[in-house]
This record gives C-alpha cells, structure tokens and sequence, in this order.
C-alpha cells in the first residue's frame, strides 16, 4: 500500500497525538484523563489547565469533549455543578467538528437549573452562603452565560460581608484566583504613570527600573520597554532601540520581534536634584506578547540611589500627583478588538507586575491587594511554615502567582527572606515548583529571591536523576526553565549563584546550581562571526559556555582525592557537554543526553563509598534506557551485577525494562491509529469521488480499502 503526501500528513498528525499518550506528565504525577470520573477530570483540569501549553490543553479538551459525546454518564446535568465546571474549563475550547451549539445547549439547561433553583443557592442571600455554596453558584452563573465578570461583584460583595481575617489561606487563594482575569485576549498595552518627585537631599540621583529583561524573540516573541523622564527631559529609555512613547498603545517595538536579545539597560545616567523641590515625573512602559505566559510577566518598579540613600524604590513620601495630588496618576491604555480602551487609576508608588496583561483592565485591585497582604501575614506564621517543614502542608504561595503578583516588592522581599531563612519550608518541593515560586517572586526581591532557590539547591546538593521515559522531562526541565530566566533576564545573577551557591560548606557541587548555571551559559552563548569577516589580528569570542566548562575542568583537576568531593563535578561536567551539545544544530535530541558519558564513567572510578557508585550508576542508567540504547543498557546492568546486590539491580532492570515496553506499546499504537487514520481518509475519498461521479477514482480509492482488508 503506498501513501499519499496527504495520507502520510494524517499519519504524522496522528502519530503526534499518541505520542502524547493517554496520560499526561504533571507536576503532581501523571494523568489518565480516559479513566477519570468526570467531577475528578474536571478537578484535575481545573489545576492541569492554568500552566498547560496549547497543545496539551487541546489535547484534554479533545478527550474531555469525546468522552462527553460518547458517554452519556460523562458530565451529566443529573449534576449541574459537574456541567458547570465542563463549561467553564471547556465551553470555548471545542476542538474541530464540535459545533458551538453543544455548548449553548449546556449552557441553557443550567439557566433552567437556575431558573428553578432546587439546588436553593440562587435566592439565597449571599452574606449568608458558605463558600462551598458560594463557588458553586459563580461557578453556575458563569458556565450559563448570567454573569458576564464571572461573579466578581458578587464576590466582593460576599468578602465585604465578612471580616478577610475570617478567611483561611485556602478561601484566600480561591478567592484571588476568582478575582483574577481568566482571559488572554489583553497581548499589548501601555502604561503611563504621570506626578512630581522630590528629593530629600541635594545631589546626583540615578534612577533605574527593574533589572529583569523579559523580551525575547522567536514564536513566542516578548516585548516589553520602560521610559523615565525627569523634568521633561528623558533620562532612561530601555531597550535603547525602541520607544515606548505612545498614547494609542502600538509602540515601535514591533520591528525586534524577530530579534532573539535585546540589551537592557535599567539604569539612567546622574540628575542633579534639589532638596525640597517638586520635579515634573513621567514612567511609560510598553508591552506586547505573542501570548500570555506568567514567566514573562511585565514590570515597572522605579528604583533610584542618591546622597545617602542606598538604591531602592522610590517611596511614596517621595511622590505626588499633578497639581499636588497625593498620588500619582496612572493610565493604561490597550486595544480590544477594533475599540482603544483605557482606565485611570492613582497610586502611591510605582511596583507593577502583572501576571496575565489582562489584569490591567481589572476593578478590583485594592481588594485584591488586602487578600494578598494576608495570606503573606498567614504564610509567613511560623506554626505555619513548621507545618510546612514537617511535610503536613503544602507551601500556599506555590498555587498562586496571581496571589504574588498582587504583592508589593517589600512583601515578595519579606517572603524570600522568610524562606531563604527556612530552607526546611521548601525541602520537599519539586524542582518545578521552587523554579516557578522563584519566577514569580524575584520582581523587586532579585537577590533575596535567587537566595531561597540557593538554599533549595544546598538541600538538594546530591539530586539523584529518575530512571524515566523522557530524561529531559524528568530531570532536566525545571533547571533549563531557571537557566533560561537567569541567562536570558538576568544575567548577572549567574555569576551571584555561582559564588553563594554552586559550592557546599563541604566543597561538594551544589547540583542544581550547576545544572542551572550550564542552561544560563548556553542562553548566553555568543555567536562567533566567520573568520572570512574577521579583521585581521581578531581572534572569535569565546561563549560564556565555554568559559564555563573551562572553569568546571579546573575544578575536577582540583577535587581528584577521593574525598568525597570529586563524583558532583564529574557529573556536574558531563550536564554541562549535554548542554552544550544542545546549542549543536547537528546534534538529535536524544543524543544530547549521551555527550556527556565519559564524565559518567569518570564518575565511577572517582566514587569514595557504594553510595556514591550507586548514583554514578543510576545517573547512566537514567540516560541510555532514556534514549533508547537497549544493548548498552544490558551491558550496565551486567556490569553493575557484580557490584551491587540482585534486589537493587533487579529494581533497575525492571525500570528500564518497563520503559522499553511503553516505548514498544507506543510505537505499535502510533502505527495502529496512523494506518486507521489513514484508510478513514481514503474511505472517506471514496465517498466524495462517488458523489461527484468520478468512477475511476472510485475504483482506486475501493482497491485500495480490499487490499487493506486482505
């Protein structure tokens, strides 16, 4: 049978989408979304959804729609709560064929559940709902299409009759995620802080904004720029190349988009200020993304230094509005659909951050920041983090970046400090979580927050990799996130992890630290010109990468007793030839994991006890069965059979073992729905040739079908 370039594209497609398997990889574990009940699939997609790429959203949605279809105890509206939650999550995420009627009929058997109200929530009165009840009702009226803010008037209203000190970290957390835009349809704003500064001494000031550089180019390209002007003339404008001085929201940073860096420069040069004297202050900021992506949220902290006064944010004391307004005016401007649209706010101070752009156009900001303020008080008790420790609760602050992003800079400094001060709160964290805390608390606390995550990193100085399908989900993801931020937003920091964190008070590497700093430095990897273009006497520039794995190389000739010291930077230098590997265009992903193998086998002859000879050997194990090396992997385990007990190698081969088979089960299923896909496509030609009359292309497509069958 020979396939068509169209048959051999619904191939691809379908192998693609098996290849995502029935379940899906969380933070939390796996998924097997075909075996949920649908209130436990709806649970799960409610978290799953909110840090979900496209195409894994699509993907539940696909199966959350089919099994709705096809099972008619699948989201019954025996139990409206259930329906409403499949709305809300999945009502506008139909997949193709799925009409929208499907939902507007969903929609109109809950307004007649309304309507009738035998659930009696609708007409009770809202002060006295618990908020068990209440989540159920904004949950109804937003999936029936009544409530067009998704309850939040209501929800104030709700929170306003009662005390916010009555309300415990998990309604806190509820309720800010509620009053959080659940939109994305914001990707490009301005924002335009307008009032006077005075200094409280005479001198030379600096002023500087943040010192995170979101922008980024590529598909998922990132704009963002900041203006400061001091007595009408401007002193900081950053990127140096693009403007943010527009009052209709577009910006001329539309031309970098395709632009991988851009150079930030946060600080203005010196202005003579006189104390006691009122200087006119304008802050712009624009921001434009491809899509929304809480990693590459949007800030404008204004920073200044001066005669005696340390750099810090610019106090409130310091600032008014125009006409001697107690507060600054602020105006954010941005295009919804075809309509410019705008609101006007005062401030005290400067301190924006914004997870979602969307959240601009919110009503709610003052409230928002009183839940924020307390669940920081509750979050920072230390019976609190005592429980966290004892592993009893789960650190709060982790399920919310809409919670953080409410913060003010001196709240995400208190945080950071609290947990730099208790690495017990964060010991039992997985690496995605702490990367993600970090991400979202560093704006305004760049170093408190880069000490908590180094603390983190000291607790788990000796990582021991997962003997897993994909060795880069696994094990590496979470680091090449931080390594990303920190080489591509802020890369001064490597260099402060790297002093305060890459080394153990024992002189071991500190892993993590160095599995980060690798993914930092090929972040930074400098593009070296042809030498046809260099000038004569030029020599190329070396990356930071290489500097990198120069610096590593001192550091095994210097750790070569076995003292214990020596096994974390062998493996330490054998991530860094994976990671260096991956900036090779010429290298397949797969392979990338297997550069570094010699360092591995360097890693066993420098191990000082069995424990340390059974990491060099899980850290090889990890990676061949990883990678699909099957002979190879044998050979370790033989080897490693006369090392170690049977029950300990035992364990190995049947991880390694069980992933060959899935991989095997995979690889049979793919084909399987690929050779379906494609004889449904086929079939389905047939029929269109058959109604147009076309008689031989009829018989082709039926021949092909018989020997199909054959």
């Amino acid at each position: 049978m020979r396939l068509t370039r169209l048959s051999w594209f619904v191939c691809i497609i379908v192998i693609g989408i098996v290849t995502s398997g029935r379940a899906q990889t969380t933070s939390g574990g796996t998924i097997d979304w075909e075996s949920l009940d649908a209130a436990a699939f709806a649970t799960a997609a409610e978290g799953y959804l909110k840090d979900a790429q496209d195409s894994s959203a699509s993907h539940v949605a696909e199966v959350a729609w089919r099994r709705f279809l096809a099972e008619p105890e699948f989201a019954s509206d025996e139990d409206p709560a259930v329906v409403a939650k499949f709305v809300n999550l999945f009502g506008d995420r139909r997949p193709p064929g799925v009409d929208v009627g499907k939902t507007d009929a969903l929609r109109s058997v809950l307004r007649d559940r309304i309507a009738s109200d035998d659930l009696g929530l609708v007409h009770a009165q809202l002060e006295r709902l618990g908020i068990t009840q209440l989540r159920e009702r904004l949950d109804l009226e937003t999936a029936s299409g009544l409530s067009a803010d998704g309850g939040h008037k209501k929800l104030e209203q709700w929170i306003e009759a009662r005390s916010i000190e009555s309300l415990t970290i998990d309604e806190l957390l509820w309720c800010l995620d509620r009053l959080s835009s659940n939109r994305a349809d914001i990707l490009e704003f301005t924002a335009s802080w307008t009032g006077t500064v005075v200094a409280p001494r005479s001198g030379e000031y600096v002023f500087s904004v943040s010192p995170i550089n979101v922008n980024r180019g590529g598909r998922d390209w990132v704009r963002h720029a900041m203006t400061v002007s001091i007595d009408g003339q401007e002193v900081l404008k950053t990127p140096a190349d693009v403007s943010a001085d527009t009052e209709e929201g577009e910006g001329d940073f539309r031309q970098l988009r395709h632009i991988s860096m851009v150079e930030w420069r946060p600080s203005a040069e010196p202005v003579a200020l006189v104390a006691g004297k009122l200087v006119a202050l304008r802050v712009k900021m624009s921001f434009a993304c491809k899509r929304v992506d809480a990693l590459q949220a949007p800030s404008a902290i204004l920073l200044w230094k001066g005669p005696g006064i340390r750099q810090g944010m610019v106090p409130p004391e310091a600032l008014s509005g125009p006409e001697g307004r107690p507060q600054l005016d602020v105006t954010f401007r941005w295009k919804q659909g075809a309509q410019q649209r705008r609101v006007d706010r005062q401030v005290r101070k400067i301190d924006f951050v914004v997870a979602n752009p969307s959240e601009i156009a919110g009503q709610n900001q003052e409230l928002k920041a009183r839940l924020s303020a307390r669940l920081v008080q509750l979050t920072s008790d230390n019976e609190y983090l005592a429980a966290c420790a004892a592993c009893t609760t789960r650190y709060a602050m982790i399920a919310s970046p809409t919670a953080i992003a409410n913060l003010s800079s001196a709240q995400r400094e208190r945080l950071s400090e609290v947990l730099a001060a208790r690495p017990e709160v964060l010991r039992s964290l997985r690496p995605d979580d702490c990367v993600a805390l970090y991400a979202y608390l560093r704006f305004g606390a760049e170093e408190t927050a880069l000490d908590f995550v180094g603390a983190w990193m000291n607790e788990h100085t000796n990582v021991v990799p997962e003997i897993a399908a994909d060795f880069f989900a696994a094990n590496r993801r979470p680091y090449w996130e931080f390594g990303k931020m920190l080489g591509r937003q802020l890369p001064s920091h490597c260099q402060l992890l790297q002093d305060r964190w890459l080394t153990s008070s024992d002189d071991q590497c500190v892993l993590p630290a160095a599995y980060v700093l690798s993914y930092a430095k090929s972040m930074q990897q400098t593009t070296v010109p042809p030498r046809a273009v260099l000038e004569e006497g030029d020599t190329p520039t070396r990356s930071a990468l290489l500097d990198w794995i120069t610096y590593l190389d001192d550091q095994v000739a210097d750790h070569t007793e076995l003292d214990g010291t020596s096994l974390n930077w062998r493996l330490a230098r054998a991530q860094a030839a994976e990671a260096s590997a991956a900036t090779d265009s010429s290298s397949g992903h797969d392979e990338y994991f297997l550069r570094g193998m010699d360092w591995i086998e360097t890693a066993q002859d420098a191990a000082s006890d069995m424990g340390q000879l059974e990491r060099a050997y899980v850290e090889k194990f990890s990676r061949l069965a990883a990678t699909n090396h099957v002979a190879k992997t044998n050979a370790a385990l033989q080897e490693a059979g006369g090392v170690f007990a049977d029950a300990t190698v035992n364990a190995w081969k049947e991880q390694c073992d069980e992933i060959a088979r899935l991989r095997q089960q995979r690889q049979a299923e793919s084909a399987r729905l690929a050779r379906t896909a494609y004889l449904s496509a086929i079939d389905r030609f047939r029929d269109e040739a058959l109604r147009r009359g076309d008689d031989s292309q009829v018989a082709r497509y039926q021949q092909i079908l018989d020997s199909a069958a054959e």
